[in-house]
């Protein structure tokens, strides 16, 4: 019982702790955060913060990985996926999963985000692409180009539904990923 309440405080102070983070992060970027901020916001002592966290860089690179697993696990989904009807069927997933973790992508994404985090993603969806591509339809050059494509348009939907128009329906993203998905692999 006494382990299961430490467990239990142990998230919530890591989970107060990152929101605290992106509350800050979100409007004045890496920069504007300090760990004394952190603590203020949060009512904890320095020492409390330093039992989960290095500095506020770690606290960046933990909340960025766990939302990078998250779309390696989505990306990998989609090496799986070559026919594009399927590939519409899994594509609430994604779009639930951004939603879960709107703040944050808002956060990262946003004009004080982190460029690399955009970038990283980006990458894993073109490998992930790279792998449903008919390479015996397409020369190499163009294989990488539609992989490319298909990324980028992916990501200027991701950035639309987090920084634009988070209501947009799911049948209607879907249906949008569903046509960029066919536009590439057929044409």
């Amino acid at each position: 019982m006494a382990a299961q309440r430490r467990d239990l405080n142990r998230e919530n102070t890591i989970r107060m702790i990152e929101d605290a983070f992106r509350q800050i992060y979100e409007k004045e970027g890496l920069d504007g955060v300090s760990v004394s901020r952190i603590c203020e916001i949060c009512s904890i002592a320095r020492s409390t913060f330093y039992l989960y966290f290095d500095d506020k860089r770690s606290l960046l690179e933990h909340v960025e990985s766990y939302l990078e697993a998250q779309c390696r696990t989505l990306s990998d989904n989609y090496a799986r996926i070559t026919d594009p009807h399927r590939f519409k069927e899994m594509a609430p997933a994604v779009i639930r999963h951004i939603r879960e973790n709107l703040k944050w992508y808002a956060a990262l994404l946003g004009p004080n985000g982190d460029p690399q985090f955009s970038f990283k993603w980006r990458q894993q969806l073109q490998i992930a692409f790279k792998g449903q591509i008919d390479s015996s339809a397409f020369s190499p050059q163009e294989v990488q180009l539609r992989s490319e494509v298909f990324a980028a348009a992916l990501m200027g939907l991701f950035y639309h539904i987090v920084l634009e128009d988070p209501d947009l329906s799911e049948k209607d993203l879907a249906g949008y990923m569903t046509g960029i998905l066919d536009y590439l692999l057929t044409r």
